[in-house]
């Protein structure tokens, strides 16, 4: 094989791992809980304050995890603000948050049960409180139900997957990195149960090999060293 023939295949090969080829998705559902209100999975680290996970089951067509307390929880199986110490609560705001301890890039996330004002006799739109590396962001259910603004419109693309269950998927336009990410209630006002959700899936891919390790040198390399060759070629053709 000639010298051009390696350089080239050894660029190919970098380049595939810099774009990431091959790398799969990683997806954590709501099926993947159980009970408690810790676990560790696919390199997250999963908390859950206000109480323990609870599973809820198929309604309106989607299903979701969010946390059950005896004597916190507001809405069973969402993750809600939680009763008042007046109510006979420990006025702790249920949240479930995900710390990552590998590399990995946000790509999506899903929550369900959130509906539009007029729907199980809310009075206001439904929002969710989304915080990622330390910076919140709301998704808040516009008038009709129809669609949803995230707070930061330009990161994203936010889709309804099902009207009924209240399901939306929020996809982010540039994956960056995460370091962590909560869904906790929004602002529901005096009532609790106007902030109140469910996880569905959060879905990350990897950072490849040369992003975090020394491969982006030796792309540079391997760059360097085929135009060199290009070059020679060129000049003993030309002799």
């Amino acid at each position: 094989m000639s010298k051009m023939k390696i350089a080239a295949a050894l660029l190919g090969g970098l380049l595939s791992s810099v774009c990431g080829g091959g790398a799969q998705a990683v997806q954590i559902t709501y099926a993947d809980f159980g009970g408690g209100s810790s676990f560790s999975s696919k390199g997250f680290d999963i908390t859950a304050t206000g109480g323990d996970f609870q599973q809820k089951g198929n309604f309106g067509g989607s299903f979701g995890v969010g946390v059950g307390s005896v004597n916190n929880s507001v809405v069973s199986g969402e993750i809600d603000a939680g009763k008042s110490v007046a109510e006979g609560g420990t006025g702790v705001p249920e949240s479930i948050s995900f710390q990552t301890s590998i590399p990995q890039f946000l790509e999506s996330f899903t929550v369900a049960f959130l509906y539009p004002k007029g729907q199980f006799s809310d009075d206001v739109n439904e929002t969710a409180r989304i915080i990622i590396n330390n910076i919140t962001y709301t998704l808040s259910v516009d008038d009709g139900g129809g669609t949803a603004t995230f707070s930061d419109p330009g990161l994203v693309n936010v889709f309804l997957d099902n009207a009924n269950g209240g399901q939306w998927t929020v996809s982010f336009l540039n994956p960056f990195l995460l370091q962590g990410i909560v869904f906790a209630p929004g602002n529901g006002g005096p009532n609790s149960v106007l902030g109140d959700f469910a996880f569905n899936q959060l879905t990350t891919s990897p950072v490849p090999g040369p992003i975090v390790g020394a491969g982006l040198p030796g792309l540079m390399m391997a760059l360097g060293g085929l135009v060199v060759l290009a070059r020679r070629r060129r000049h003993h053709a030309g002799v």
